[in-house]
């Protein structure tokens, strides 16, 4: 051994280098040809996770992205989706995934039309002879978009950084050979979301496109994208329509994001500001109404009733109602509240703290 660790070799023992390797030329053909997204901005051309909640709409988000593929609308109603010909296998891990799939996605495609598809079962992918059947058979078959539902149920023990690593070297045999890989992945239950994928925190780390999905109101969730190929995250507001179709309520960057907040701040401090300003100007008027009422009375030999002093405070103070003031007087509201009234049915200001 060496005293780095590593066991020494001779040189005729050591080797051919074999891992790919490319020139000048060729970086600048990927460069220019290769894109980056299938759907701009949101769905890598490698790997894209959409993570949430069971229950929350994910596998139905999937199924309007398939659909959009087959009729060539555009994905929640405004993103072009990249021009191929999409083929698209689905491997799904629970039971019956042709039966469910086949009833979402026929609610966005034109009656009668037949989808360029297929089903597959997936089973837990812990054998690398597993994916090199799986990526021979969509290869030999020619399919480009792969949905896989769910990574959580395929991968098996999924706190195991080695068996999520490798599960990762065999996803990266079909994106090599062009096949955008779509994956389902879970979160856990408990708390509002966006908690991550279950299981080993390599997963986000892996993938090219990470989308967090979490639900909003009643048939309305939150996308937040996170990708390397972007200059910014983004938020993206959802409605579901009827089945399979969403459309799009808000868009917005990270920092557009924190523009709103910081304005909201802005204007939240402003209003409090106004409203502390409005109570102490009707803090000053109800001490000014209490200290009137208390000068009225002392003005009158006979105790006057309160509808006198009612009357009296509507003339002195313009614009404001006999009956309020009759309401002050008889309860704790308003200036009435800095009233205390002796046995004679006289009032004082109530002491202060």
């Amino acid at each position: 051994m060496s005293e780095y660790g590593y066991e020494e070799y001779q040189a005729e023992d050591i080797p051919d280098w074999s891992g790919d390797s490319w020139g000048w030329g060729e970086m600048m053909q990927a460069a220019d040809t290769e894109e980056d997204f299938i759907i701009r901005d949101i769905a890598s051309a490698e790997t894209t996770a959409l993570v949430g909640k069971s229950v929350i709409g994910k596998s139905w988000m999937v199924s309007h992205i398939i659909a959009c593929s087959q009729t060539g609308e555009k994905v929640f109603g405004e993103i072009e989706m990249a021009d191929r010909d999409w083929k698209v296998a689905i491997l799904g891990t629970d039971n019956k995934p042709h039966k469910e799939y086949g009833k979402r996605i026929r609610t966005a495609i034109p009656v009668g039309m037949t989808p360029n598809l297929r089903t597959f079962d997936l089973p837990v992918m812990d054998a690398e002879w597993k994916w090199k059947s799986l990526h021979k058979t969509l290869v030999a078959n020619g399919f480009n978009l792969v949905v896989i539902d769910s990574y959580t149920q395929s991968v098996g023990e999924f706190n195991d950084n080695e068996r999520v690593t490798r599960y990762f070297n065999g996803l990266e045999l079909l994106v090599k050979s062009g096949i955008a890989v779509f994956i389902v992945a879970h979160e856990s239950e408990k708390g509002r979301g966006g908690t991550g994928a279950l299981g080993s925190s390599l997963f986000k780390q892996k993938v090219r496109s990470h989308i967090t999905v979490t639900k909003q109101s009643r048939g309305k969730v939150k996308l937040f994208i996170e990708n390397n190929a972007s200059e910014e995250h983004q938020y993206i507001h959802l409605k579901a329509g009827v089945g399979a179709r969403y459309t799009i309520e808000d868009r917005y960057t990270e920092s557009e994001y924190e523009a709103r907040r910081a304005k909201g701040s802005r204007e939240n401090k402003a209003q409090q500001q106004e409203k502390q300003k409005r109570d102490a100007a009707t803090l000053d008027r109800n001490k000014e109404m209490a200290q009137f009422v208390v000068e009225f009375y002392k003005s009158q030999a006979k105790t006057p009733s309160k509808t006198a002093a009612a009357n009296a405070l509507a003339d002195k103070f313009e614009g404001t109602k006999v009956n309020t003031h009759k309401v002050a007087l008889s309860g704790s509201q308003g200036f009435g509240s800095m009233l205390v009234w002796d046995a004679s049915g006289r009032p004082s200001l109530k002491q202060q703290d």
